[in-house]
Parts: structure tokens; sequence; C-alpha cells
């Protein structure tokens, strides 16, 4: 087998006698006599790959494997489509590892580029951030965005991973932020206990699904499900007793809060109308626009737009209805330009173009 050292016994003796050293154990003069290794370690021969496989496997046996993987600290299964395999065996993902470069690969660097510029064709933004390397980060990040002037505090189920709790405090310790840990009952977060401490000052609360412990917590319970919220909103016009089986469970808004509500929905109305009348056919495409053409199958953008909103916590809700009056007063239609970003996207060199294919069908 050949040698991993590339300078020959000639040289290493002339880098030894530089040290004033007559071998490399001089090297280690300070390491205890006990602690060397004077006689080979007493380990099987090498095997082969076939062997080394068979044997493996042989152990491999050995173990039970269940249909669902919930031993806490991160053991579950992880399902992986199999698309996945593909996408990075492309030149512009699998590429050699750069060892001056922090990341694992160019590849990735190109994947966040990619991801990047995909979000801002979508959102027709200038700039869009790149995603964090791993969860405990993410986690941090998050809490760190629900952060406002009034409510600083971080509330975090003790169930969580130690290192997202760790990674989260050192995170509010550098924003001059406080965290709270949300005490355990019987392996999960403690109900009780939680809604004790949401006091004024708590701006968010973090849950990991499933806990370290690998037990499943009450997510409905803990935390508002903002998704059914949503959607429940958009079934009160056309589907009424639906809508009244699920009415208890929704947050009652404030008088002001549906003015405030019903002021956006005003101005989007106004867009889509002014939208539909110069690109008929283009709007057509799309959702009805008004609440009163629902029906138990079809939403109108107006029904889905109030479920939307209605959906949003109130310092959320309260500066996109400033984001969309300071639109409108600036001459801008939100809803054209999302419409144009979507076209261009899909091949078409202007909103005219996409019309005229359209009427000429």
């Amino acid at each position: 087998m050949g040698s991993y050292i590339p300078s020959t016994k000639a040289q290493q003796q002339e880098m030894l006698s530089q040290l004033g050293l007559q071998d490399f154990k001089g090297l280690y003069q300070d390491v205890p006599a006990s602690m060397y290794l004077e006689q080979g370690l007493n380990i099987p021969a090498g095997m082969s790959e076939l062997e080394v496989r068979r044997a493996v496997s042989a152990m491999a046996k050995e173990n039970r494997v269940f249909s669902t993987v919930l031993r806490g600290a991160g053991a579950y299964d992880h399902y992986i489509p199999s698309i996945v395999k593909y996408i990075p065996a492309k030149e512009e993902f699998l590429t050699a590892y750069t060892p001056y470069q922090a990341e694992m690969s160019q590849g990735i660097l190109q994947s966040i580029f990619e991801y990047q510029t995909m979000i801002c064709e979508l959102t027709g933004m200038d700039v869009s951030n790149a995603s964090v390397y791993d969860g405990a980060t993410a986690a941090a990040e998050a809490a760190a965005m629900c952060r406002d002037r009034k409510r600083t505090v971080t509330l975090v189920s003790a169930a969580a991973h130690p290192d997202t709790i760790n990674t989260i405090r050192t995170y509010c310790c550098g924003a001059g932020c406080e965290m709270r840990l949300v005490p355990l009952r019987e392996g999960k977060t403690d109900l009780a206990a939680l809604k004790a401490m949401l006091a004024a000052d708590v701006a968010r609360f973090y849950v990991q699904q499933p806990n370290f412990y690998g037990q499943l917590e009450d997510a409905e319970a803990l935390g508002r499900n903002l998704v059914f919220e949503k959607y429940a909103w958009m079934m009160q016009p056309a589907l009424p007793v639906e809508f009244a089986k699920v009415r208890h469970v929704l947050p009652d808004l404030s008088p002001e809060r549906v003015a405030r509500q019903e002021e956006t929905i005003a101005v989007h109305k106004g867009w889509d109308e002014d939208f539909a009348r110069r690109y008929p056919a283009l709007s057509g495409r799309g959702r009805p626009l008004y609440t009163s053409e629902d029906t138990p199958s079809s939403t109108s953008m107006e029904t889905y737009l109030r479920g939307e909103l209605s959906s949003y916590s109130d310092r959320t809700e309260q500066l996109y209805h400033d984001f969309v009056a300071a639109c409108a007063a600036a001459g801008r239609n939100l809803t054209t330009e999302a419409r144009e970003h979507q076209l261009r996207l899909e091949g078409w060199a202007s909103l005219d173009a996409a019309e005229h294919a359209l009427q000429a069908k």
C-alpha cells in the first residue's frame, strides 16, 4: 500500500535533525510512557467491500423496523421525493468541494442563487434573502422577525431541541431581549403554564413538532391554525351552515379591524375592476371578482382576500392596510403588477401580448 506522506525518509530525517531530534518519538517526549502503543492493535484483518457489506447487512437484520419512528432528539423518518437524487446530479449543482469556501460546495451557492432569483421574479422585488443552513438558526431568525418595540420576549417550549433553545437564547442575548422557557408536563409543553406566561410583552412562542422527546405536541391547543382560519372565513358567503359549525373557534375581530379590512378590500376591488376593463380576457381566466358570485365550488377574489386578511395578526393587518393605501395614493395597481410578473415568468413579453393572444383564440 502506498504512503500518504509525500516526503522521503531522508527528508524526514533532515527535518528531525533541524529540530535536534533522533526520531519522531522525540516529538512526543512529554507524553507519559504508559500512553505509548508499543505493540499492534488487536483488531481483525481487513475485509473486502463485499465482506463488509455482508457483515453490516447481517447486523442490520437484527433491527426491528417500525413504520413510524419518533425516538426523539431528531431521530425520525425523513421522506425524500425520488426526484431529489436526480436534481443534485445536474452539473449546475454537483461540483467539487472547494477547500477555501465555508460552504459545502459551489453547488449549494448555485442552488441558493437560483432560489433567490425565482423569489425575486415571483414577488417583483429587487432582492431576496437566502435560506439558512440549519433548523436552529432558522428558528432563531424566525423568532427575531416576530419582535416589535413593545413585545420583545420569546417563549420557547422546554421540549424543543437543546441546540435550538441555545441558539434562540444566543440571538435574544445579542438583541438585548429575554427568552423564557415554557415548562413540561409528561414530556410535552405544559399548556396551562403557556397560557399563564402569555403576558403583554410576549412576541412569539416556539414549539417543536415532534418534540425533542419524540412526543407529538397538541399544536391545535398551543397555537392558532392560520390556514384553517383563512379558509373557514371564506366559507361564510357560500357555505353558511358549515361556517356556523366552526365559527366558535375563530377569533373575534374588532369593529375597527373589520372596517380597516373592508377599506383594503375596496381598494383591491378597484384594482381588479380596472384590470378587468383593460384586460378582459386575462381577467376571465382568474377567480370571479365579487363575493356575490361565490358558489360552494368557486370563491371570488373579494372573499379570498377577506379570509386572508382575517387570519393576519392585528399588526400585520394594520401594516398591509397602510401599504395598500400608500400604493393607491401613488397611483399603483398591485393587481396589474402581480399579473404582469406572473405572465413574464410564463414567457409573455407583456400583458398586452398575452391579452391579444387570448382574444385571438
